[in-house]
């Protein structure tokens, strides 16, 4: 099995930071290029590469309408 490049995880309230982490290494170990994890709640999204925390997507996209 093979993962997209970006997987993009939709956290609810019930997610705690451990199960977010957990997903996100799941995420690469199946060969995505990068995480999103989208926090409704407080509208902001975080970005996560291989390495860590981004503080954007390396890939061309406009997030602007996404929390109106």
């Amino acid at each position: 099995m093979h993962a997209p490049d970006i997987c993009v995880e939709v956290a609810s309230p019930s997610n705690s930071d451990k199960e977010l982490q957990e997903k996100t290494a799941a995420y690469f170990g199946a060969g995505a290029k990068e995480v999103w994890i989208l926090y409704l709640k407080s509208k902001r999204c975080e970005f996560h590469g291989p390495q860590g925390l981004m503080e954007r997507s390396s890939f061309a996209v406009d997030l602007s309408e996404l929390f109106k």
